[in-house]
């Protein structure tokens, strides 16, 4: 009744009376109209209307409307609310980091912004791939695991709905993907969506993680030394594999109880140490004990323990890492024990040594040192040695020589050196370098205190002068007297008329004129026991040729000795035998002023003995002659000396043509 009359128009929202008025219009105009609309209720409330209307016609002609009306309010505002729900979702998913994506038959038709960001596509490009795109976007190892997962939950089969995969960003780089997976509606239809979140750098560092993981655990299985890790009770929870070759236990035996294999010797400083790592954490540092293998055999361990924290700073364990150093040990008292040998003997030593740095400082000094130069340990060290036992006008050379010897050189003489009060000793040196991986790093000099023996030497060099001139009078005299001899021979000869008389007189001159010249040879050298061969047999043949009146234009003479000395001993029986072989030569193979010419060589054979060749090309012994059987004085004067007094022997050659060839091979 109250409604009855009243104009439609003022029950319309305001806002919505053009619509409605528009929809009067069209039913007026012949047409069925449904509306929704607002009106204003009698209470003030506004309410949402369907209004479902059609023409009244009379005639052909409309002349009103009818129509029904239903409230819609509570489906409007459901569907208000829906659309802000939408709404909000929708900003949501756009400011979500994670990335939203909607497939629906094979293709995508929903991505947010995050994803473009994750991908390097743009929303447009992943709207528009088509499905083969779409499939490879995901990793084609993985392209099984994706798609058929996502096929069999549209199909509506049980699948996970959280995993992860690779893909390709644009540029072509792999990523890693963790999803969400869920099955939606999408404008009425089936859909997949997916939230996607980039797992990339997470998957780089769970890879470096793993292979950090693996290089510690090669480390710790490689490592010559053990890793081991207990609780706070003491108990192993991790043995590396070298636990065993230390320790003789097993993995498994350390880690299912407490083995201790620390000897008793050494257990109360361990338990300190393990107790000051929970008390103080603390630690030990190369901490050095023996230790007893499974099988009771001892050997030396270094180990270093460290606590192991919690995040909260509460101690959880202790981490300990132990070599075996039992070698180290055994070179350690090696090392010590040549120690104390080389100390022993520097101590010890008879002679006087010194150590020093490059710079010629001295680091140490031995007893002997402080006997012969009076300066102690004390008093030297870090000085410059030279500088206190070297005299003024020797410091010059010595630090020369000091210099070289820090370059490595080694250097040995006799100077003089000058002893704390003053005094001047004579020493002899030796240094040398010190040298430390192949580099010098000091110098030792080592002095002997040669001042009775410089002493000694001198009176022996006096005495030896006097032994030189009293030799040098005896073969002076020895040669004077055998003058003498020659000489009352030459006047005894004159009374002689017997021409075999006479020759035999003039032999025995030359034979006694062959023995001076050796005395006068060595009363003029230098060296009074050896001479020079080949300058004695020229002039022993020169006093023959002149003896016999023989020119050398008629017989040459030729010498082939070169440097062959004898002693006196030797010399005298070979100058005999040459006497005699060129006398015979001179008298018998050249008559009636025949020409021709004599060798003499002498060459050494070996280290002993030396051949001797005298050989002429004249007219030679008679056929049938023995030289080693013959009445001939001269002859056997040859053979007994080579003989006797050379402990050689003496041959004739006749197969090199004229004349003869004697050899002789005798002992030096």
């Amino acid at each position: 009744k109250e409604i009855e009359g009243q104009a439609f128009g003022g029950l319309v929202h305001k806002d919505d009376l053009p619509r409605a008025a528009e929809g009067v219009q069209k039913i007026f105009s012949g047409k069925s109209q449904s509306h929704e609309y607002r009106i204003i209720a009698k209470s003030g409330k506004i309410r949402w209307i369907l209004s479902s209307s059609r023409p009244v016609f009379k005639e052909n002609r409309v002349i009103g409307i009818q129509g029904s009306l239903a409230d819609i309010t509570e489906r409007k505002e459901a569907e208000t609310e829906l659309m802000e729900s939408e709404k909000k979702y929708r900003e949501l998913i756009e400011k979500s980091l994670q990335g939203v994506i909607i497939f629906q038959d094979s293709r995508i038709v929903f991505a947010n912004r995050a994803l473009v960001k994750i991908t390097g596509y743009t929303i447009q490009e992943l709207l528009s791939f088509p499905p083969k795109k779409v499939t490879e976007l995901v990793h084609p190892d993985d392209q099984e695991l994706v798609w058929g997962r996502l096929k069999s939950r549209l199909e509506g089969k049980s699948q996970p709905n959280h995993y992860e995969f690779r893909a390709f960003r644009k540029d072509g780089t792999v990523m890693w993907m963790e999803i969400f997976v869920s099955l939606i509606t999408f404008d009425g239809k089936p859909a997949i969506q997916v939230a996607i979140i980039d797992i990339t750098e997470r998957k780089d560092a769970e890879e470096a993680l793993r292979e950090n993981e693996e290089r510690f655990r090669t480390m710790v299985e490689t490592a010559p030394g053990m890793l081991m890790i207990s609780d706070t009770k003491g108990n192993n929870i991790y043995a590396s594999p070298h636990c065993e070759k230390l320790t003789g236990y097993t993995q498994e035996e350390l880690q299912k109880e407490l083995k201790w294999w620390v000897h008793k010797d050494d257990t109360p400083k361990a338990k300190k140490v393990f107790k000051q790592t929970f008390q103080k954490g603390t630690g030990g540092k190369n901490f050095e004990y023996k230790a007893v293998k499974k099988n009771g055999d001892v050997w030396y361990a270094s180990s270093t323990w460290e606590p192991l924290w919690n995040r909260e700073g509460h101690i959880l364990g202790v981490v300990m890492q132990t070599i075996d150093i039992t070698e180290r040990k055994k070179a350690e008292k090696e090392l010590h024990a040549r120690k104390v040998y080389l100390d022993h003997l520097f101590e010890s030593a008879q002679e006087a040594i010194t150590m020093a740095d490059n710079e010629g400082r001295v680091r140490q000094i031995n007893q002997e040192f402080t006997r012969l130069f009076g300066y102690t340990q004390e008093e030297i060290v870090g000085q410059v040695l030279d500088e206190l036992i070297v005299p003024a006008d020797l410091r010059k050379t010595a630090t020369s020589i000091t210099q070289n010897v820090t370059k490595g050189e080694r250097a040995a003489f006799e100077a003089i050196r000058r002893h704390k009060d003053g005094t001047l000793i004579d020493v002899s040196v030796l240094a040398s370098p010190i040298i430390i991986d192949e580099e010098p790093v000091g110098t030792y000099g080592i002095y002997r205190d040669i001042t009775e023996h410089k002493k000694a030497d001198e009176q022996i060099k006096a005495s030896l002068k006097e032994k030189e001139i009293l030799l040098q009078e005896v073969h002076h005299r020895v040669k004077n007297n055998m003058q003498i001899i020659s000489s009352l021979l030459n006047l005894q000869s004159r009374h002689i008329k017997d021409e075999k008389s006479l020759d035999l007189f003039k032999s025995s001159q030359n034979r006694v004129k062959s023995m001076a010249l050796i005395h006068e040879r060595l009363y003029q050298s230098k060296d009074f026991a050896r001479i020079d061969v080949a300058d004695y047999i020229r002039g022993l043949t020169n006093h023959l040729f002149t003896t016999y009146g023989i020119s050398k234009d008629a017989v040459k003479l030729k010498i082939n000795i070169k440097n062959i000395i004898l002693s006196i001993n030797t010399a005298i029986p070979c100058g005999l035998i040459i006497n005699e072989l060129v006398s015979n030569s001179l008298k018998a193979d050249f008559p009636n002023g025949k020409k021709g010419e004599i060798k003499i060589s002498m060459r050494p054979l070996n280290a002993d003995e030396i051949e001797l060749t005298v050989r002429d090309n004249g007219v030679g012994m008679p056929e049938g002659m023995d030289f080693k059987n013959t009445k001939s004085l001269g002859l056997y004067l040859v053979n007994i000396l080579a003989k006797d007094q050379l402990h050689g022997e003496v041959r004739l050659d006749k197969n090199e043509g004229i004349g003869y060839h004697f050899r002789l091979r005798i002992k030096k």
